[in-house]
Formats: structure tokens, C-alpha cells, sequence
């Protein structure tokens, strides 16, 4: 301490833990030797955050104003540059990689405002990278006295815990095991969520899964274990080998006291050919049925030696492992039982991991297929699970990637051995989806949080919906629900997969069942106009020669918005789909009734993304049943007088027009004796004369229809009163 020098204070991790007791910092300060004090040239702070910041207002009495002009507050380690030589600057390699995990992997966000439980809004630049995100403010905040600088908070990858969007424009980060959490507003507030969950999803992929060397061997793993080092040794090309892990087999069995039959004999000069893939399945098989508790640790065991297998062990591996799957239902049901929840853990990581090997292992593509999810689709237990980590892993992979579409691609595996269970759940999920976007509704489906799992579940269900992989006589109505609902939706992509559901959903129809004559050329004919330009482009489709598996740029685009106009011509198509692909005109009311009472549910639900569809889809489907039912009605004109007094009709402008769309539709079903009918003229009339450009079209539609419907009755009652006056006077 006898020369000058300098201190460089690295605060890019402080937190609270860290913080030093104002007794201690007291004490410190004051047996510090005068030499050592006189000595120190300069402090220079490094990415000051918000708890250092506290903490420097904390102890500020304890600093002179005299050290003030010693301190340094640097935010980038470039700014080092005119103070250290780099060849001296010795920060932790964390923290030297902070700038450069921005500069490679970085999404830089701005205007973005953090959100303080005191009501100040702080202009921040928000930077997405791969295992960082820093928020720093834009301008230089008071940290100590009259002292300025740059406030950057680093938040690890690994540790955000949640990303919430609280409304349309702010979302919040929840970290620190959930205990902590910060609120942020902007404009690109889904743009800033979504790319932190794509950073979150590429940091868990990143981490090892099967690394031998970081498994933990437990007592009960060991016979698993030795099991499989046995039956993969017995394909090794050195005979000794072979006969080594027959005799290691032969030892477990005894040892152990497996139920291996009389197949096993211990013998030093036995002679096993390279070709005992029959012998090996065979005691697999054995084993399997009479010691199921070893399949836990006996399927883990195979799935972490099968990256690091040649291709013909591995085609052993998945021949020996096969019998042991169905026996994962034993651990997939949840119990009370000892234990229970930590072996459904292990069964769903196994999931995890058969699902990352299918991926990844795009030459034993067909045999996974075949050998392993087949086998799981056949056991229902084991299909929910199955089921639950394809779409997770397509979620967290991203819509279009190729994860995604093998996990879409293995649901058909798996329909194919169970096709009522998987579309039933497929379905059931698709629904539940829908129904999240009524929690913290936004203007367009494709902005709320929920989309990427709408989207997912839309890419299974059309590569379920060829050849009726999704039971459509069974769930007809709820699909076309769905698709009423999310069409023209999102991006390019998930466009075409809606339509080649639609086009799919009638080649079903078709193939599935024997239907009359007339039903079938209907149907064809049908399937020839979905594919016309004219009916893609109401799609939302803008290129004729995209499909739904085109996949590159276009998998990102958003078109425009689509036409409610557009949706009631769609729903006519989709209705002509569900008369004629009924057997019976009992189960096409069957299947209409269902589809209203979805329509209905949805209609009635505040949602500014789905209501409007509801209310055209609902219109279009009184109309075609000839139903009527006056409280629907009521409560669609209560939604209008609600949009009217609270003048949000430029707001809520697509749920007004589709009010009166719906309104447009059900006039000439009214019964003529209801006190509604004439009324609908005077409601008419003040939508007319409430002067909007975009309300008056479809209020004149509404005007004309009222006219047409009353002067008829009119009519109709002349003429039968001049009849009974001809015949009987």
C-alpha cells in the first residue's frame, strides 16, 4: 500500500446477499492505514445495478466528499479502455462475457419503461442475449451525491423463473426462485416475451441431459444398469466380449434371482455367434414380464448408452427395450403411494429423453417410430403423459422448427395405435387453449400468451386430420369451432395448416364412412373450390403455391386482418360440410347443436380477439337450424347499447359490426309474433343514423332485411284474409 494504485469493483451480480453491514463497512474504513487510503488513485464500479445503487445510498455517510471524486462508474468494458490497459484487467471471465453474449446472441428493445412500486416510470434499453438479459436506463440516474451513471441490471437466463404479461403493453420477470420480480411496459412487449422465451428454451436445451459423467448411480440403479451393459454387450463383434456379458447375464440372474426361464447356463468355452439378436429378445422379453420394477432404471440406463452406440447396437438397443415400455404405466399414475411422485418424475424425463433422441437420431427415424412411440400409443395410460411432452418440446422448440414437427409427427405414432384417445386429447386441448385467451384478453389472438400453444396443437391437428387420425365423426363440431375461430389467424404458416385441416377434414368425411350420393359429389365439389385461389385468399392466404409444410419466410408473416364478411361466406362452406358429411340428418342437428352451444359459450364471453367470430359464426348457424331463442338475442343487443354508452364503438368496432351481422342473420327466423321483430326497424334505423363509415354498410344490410321480413308478413296476411274472404263471404 506504499504506492498508488486502484480498485476495480465488479457489481454486476450484487444483490442484497452481498451486502456488507454498515458496522463492518464502518470498522473497515476506519482501520484502513492512512498510506493505503492517500495511496488509492481511483475506485472504478462496473455495471452499477439497482441493489448496488441502494447500497451505496446506504453507507453515503460514510464516504467523504473527498473519495467522491475518486469513484468511476463504467457500463461497458470497453470504457475500461481509457483507464486499464485490457492486458491488466483481471474481471471474471462471467463477467468479461457479458458484453459479448449481447454483441452475438443480442435483441436490443427500446422504448421500454421499467415500472417502480413508487410510480415512476424509467426509461430503460432492454437487451435480450443468450444467457443474459440487461436492462439499463437510457439516461444516467444519481447514484451517490451529485454522482451520475448508467443503472444496468443483469438478470441470468437460468434464473428467470416466469414471464408474465400482465396486460396488452406490460409484462413482468420473475426471478430469485419466484420471490422477486420486476414489471415492464413497452409497444414490442410480446416481441420482448417471446424472445426471452426462445432464449429460455435454447438455455434448457443447451444443458447436458444424458452425460454419464454427471449421473449419480444409486443402489437401486445397479441391476438396471448391469442389465443393460449385459444384453448390448451380447451384440459386440469381440466374441470374448459376448461371452463375457452372457456371463455377467447369467450372473444377475442368479444373484438377483430373476425370472429368466431355463435359458441361462454359465459356461467358459461357449461359443455365442454375432447374430443372437433372436436370444437377446427373447430374455428381454422374459424379463420384462416377470421383474417390471427393474424398467425405470432399465429404459433410463439404455436411452444414456444410445447416443454413444454404433447403428447396429442401437437397433439392438431399441429391439431389447421394447418389451420394457408398456411397463412405464406402472410409474405414470399418480398415487399416494411411497415414492410415487419421484417415479412419475423419472417416467416423464424418460418421456423427455425418448423424445430428444427421435430428434435427433434422423436415421433410426422409422424404428423409434415404430418401436418405442407405437408402443407407447397403444398403452392408454402412458398417452396423456406421451402426449403432454410432444407438445411441450414443440412449444419450447418454436412453431416451424424441426422439433416441432417430429413431436407433430409422433402424435400420428401415436393416433395411429389410439386414434379416438390421442384426437379426443388433441381436441379437449385445443379447446382449453381457446378459452385462456378470456383471461387478460388482446385485440388479435395471435399477440396473447397462449398463441404458441394454439399454434403447436393446430400443426397436430392437421397432421392428425389425414386419413381421419382425428376421429372427425366424433369431434366434427368442436374442430370446425376451432377453426372458425383461429382462421386467418397468425402467421402464414399456421394459415395453411388451418386450410389443409378444413380441405383434410373433408377428404375424412369422405373415406371414413359411406355417404349418399348426392353427398359425396357435394363434398367433392367442395374440396375442388377450398383449393381455388378465390377461397384461399379468404384464408387469409395470400400465395397460391404456399402450403401448410412450406416452411421459411413465410412462416413469419402476418397478413392482414381478416374481413368478417370473409368468415360469413367460410362458415357457409363449413356448413354445407357438415350436412353432407353426416350419414343422417339427425346426427348433422346432432353436430349443429353442439357447434351453437360452443359459439353460444363464446359469443357471451367478453374476448375483443374471438367475439366478433362468435357473434357472425353464431348468426350463420340460428339461421341455417332456423333456431330462435330471445335471450340470445337480448344479450346481443345489451353488448350494443354497452359499446354505444361507453363510446368505444371505434374501439370495440369489430364487435359492433358483427352484432349487427348476427342481427342481419337471425330477423327472418324471429317468430312473427314477437314483440323484437318490429323494433329491429328502429334499431336499424339509429345505426344508420349514427353516421359511422364503417357501421353504416352492414346497418343498411340490417335496414333492408327488417323491411323484407315485415312487408312479407304484411303480405302474407293480406292474402290469407282476402282468401278467407272470397271462400266464405
Amino acid at each position: 500500500m506504499a504506492k498508488p494504485y486502484e480498485v476495480v469493483v465488479d457489481a454486476s451480480q450484487f444483490n442484497m446477499e452481498n451486502d456488507i453491514r454498515n458496522q463492518w463497512a464502518s470498522q473497515f474504513l476506519h482501520l484502513m492505514p492512512f498510506d493505503a487510503s492517500e495511496n488509492l488513485q481511483a475506485v472504478y464500479i462496473y455495471n452499477c445495478n439497482s441493489d448496488f445503487r441502494k447500497y451505496l445510498k446506504k453507507i453515503s455517510s460514510m464516504i467523504t466528499t473527498r473519495a467522491h471524486k475518486k469513484l468511476f462508474f463504467l457500463s461497458t468494458i470497453a470504457e475500461f479502455s481509457e483507464y486499464i490497459p485490457q492486458t491488466e484487467l483481471q474481471l471474471p471471465r462471467s463477467t468479461m462475457s457479458l458484453d459479448s453474449d449481447i454483441a452475438a446472441k443480442g435483441a436490443i428493445f427500446t422504448p421500454v419503461l421499467k415500472l417502480s412500486h413508487y410510480y415512476q416510470h424509467i426509461p430503460v434499453i432492454f437487451k435480450v442475449g443468450g444467457e443474459t438479459i440487461h436492462v439499463a436506463t437510457a439516461k444516467k440516474q444519481e447514484v451517490l451525491g451529485s454522482i451520475m451513471a448508467i443503472v444496468t441490471d443483469v438478470y441470468l437466463v437460468s434464473g428467470i423463473e416466469e414471464v408474465i404479461t400482465t396486460k396488452e403493453e406490460e409484462f413482468t420477470l420473475k426471478f430469485d426462485r419466484g420471490l422477486s420480480s420486476v414489471t415492464f411496459s413497452s409497444s414490442k412487449a410480446q416481441d420482448i416475451v417471446r424472445t426471452i422465451k426462445t432464449a429460455k428454451a435454447r438455455f434448457q436445451l443447451s444443458k447436458p441431459t444424458s452425460d454419464v459423467s454427471l449421473r449419480v448411480v444409486r443402489p437401486n440403479d445397479v441391476p438396471g444398469t448391469l442389465l443393460n451393459m449385459a444384453l448390448l454387450n451380447m451384440g459386440s463383434d469381440d466374441p470374448h466380449l459376448r461371452l463375457a456379458a452372457y456371463n455377467l447375464l447369467y450372473s444377475l440372474v442368479i444373484t438377483f434371482n430373476f425370472d429368466a426361464g431355463n435359458q441361462l447356463l454359465e459356461a467358459k468355452g461357449l461359443c455365442i455367434p454375432a447374430n443372437n439378436t433372436s436370444f437377446v429378445i427373447a430374455i428381454s422379453n422374459k424379463l420384462a414380464a416377470t421383474e417390471p420394477h427393474l424398467s425405470l432404471e432399465f429404459v433410463a440406463e439404455v436411452l444414456v448408452g444410445f447416443k454413444k452406440s454404433n447403428m447396429e447396437l442401437k437397433h439392438l438397443a431399441l429391439e431389447y427395450m421394447a418389451p420394457w415400455i408398456s411397463n412405464l404405466r406402472l410409474f405414470s399414475i399418480p398415487s399416494g403411494a411411497e415414492g410415487a411422485k419421484e417415479k412419475r418424475q423419472k417416467t416423464e424425463e424418460i418421456m423427455k429423453q425418448l423424445m430428444e433422441v427421435t430428434v435427433e437420431e434422423s436415421e433410426m427415424y422409422p424404428s423409434l417410430q415404430s418401436k418405442v412411440w407405437y408402443a407407447i400409443g397403444v398403452v392408454e395410460e402412458l398417452v396423456d403423459m406421451a402426449l403432454e411432452t410432444l407438445i411441450q418440446y414443440a412449444i419450447q422448440n418454436q412453431l416451424g422448427s424441426r422439433g416441432a414437427e417430429v413431436a407433430a409427427d409422433t402424435a400420428v405414432t401415436l393416433a395411429s395405435a389410439n386414434v379416438e384417445l390421442v384426437a379426443g386429447k388433441i381436441v379437449s386441448r385445443l379447446r382449453r387453449a381457446l378459452n385462456k385467451t378470456s383471461e387478460n384478453p388482446v385485440p388479435s389472438i395471435h399477440q396473447h400468451p397462449a398463441w404458441p400453444e394454439i399454434a403447436v396443437l393446430l400443426r397436430f391437428a392437421l397432421l392428425l386430420s389425414f386419413n381421419d387420425r382425428l376421429h372427425v365423426q366424433q369431434f366434427l363440431p368442436e374442430l370446425l369451432y376451432v377453426v372458425t375461430m383461429v382462421i386467418s389467424s397468425g402467421s402464414m404458416l399456421i394459415r395453411s395448416s388451418v386450410h389443409g385441416l378444413v380441405v383434410n377434414l373433408v377428404q375424412s368425411l369422405c373415406t371414413s364412412v359411406t355417404l349418399p350420393e348426392g353427398n359425396m359429389k357435394t363434398l367433392s365439389l367442395l374440396l375442388s373450390d377450398l383449393s381455388e385461389p378465390k377461397f384461399r385468399v379468404l384464408f387469409g392466404i395470400s400465395r397460391t403455391a404456399l402450403n401448410a409444410f412450406s416452411l421459411g419466410s413465410e412462416s413469419g408473416e402476418h397478413s392482414e386482418k381478416m374481413s368478417l364478411s370473409s368468415l360469413e361466406t367460410i362458415v357457409g362452406s363449413l356448413l354445407q360440410i357438415l350436412d353432407c358429411g353426416a350419414v343422417n340428418p339427425d346426427l348433422a342437428r346432432s353436430w349443429s347443436r353442439r357447434w351453437t352451444s360452443l359459439i353460444a359459450n363464446k359469443a357471451l364471453s367478453p374476448n375483443p380477439a374471438l367475439q366478433p367470430r362468435a357473434f357472425v359464426t353464431l348468426g350463420c348457424l340460428l339461421k341455417h337450424d332456423d333456431t330462435y331463442d330471445d335471450m340470445l338475442l337480448f344479450q346481443a343487443l345489451l353488448n350494443m347499447v354497452d359499446i354505444l354508452q361507453n363510446h368505444n364503438l371505434e374501439k370495440d368496432f369489430d364487435l359492433a359490426v358483427s352484432i349487427v351481422i348476427y342481427l342481419t342473420q337471425i330477423v327472418p327466423i324471429i317468430p312473427n309474433e314477437s314483440k323484437l321483430l318490429k323494433p329491429m326497424f328502429w334499431v336499424a334505423m339509429s345505426l344508420i343514423q349514427i353516421a359511422s363509415v364503417e357501421l353504416f354498410p352492414s346497418s343498411l344490410v340490417l335496414l333492408e332485411t327488417v323491411l323484407r321480413t315485415v312487408f312479407f308478413i304484411i303480405f302474407l296476411s293480406l292474402f290469407l284474409f282476402q282468401t278467407f274472404f272470397v271462400l266464405f263471404c
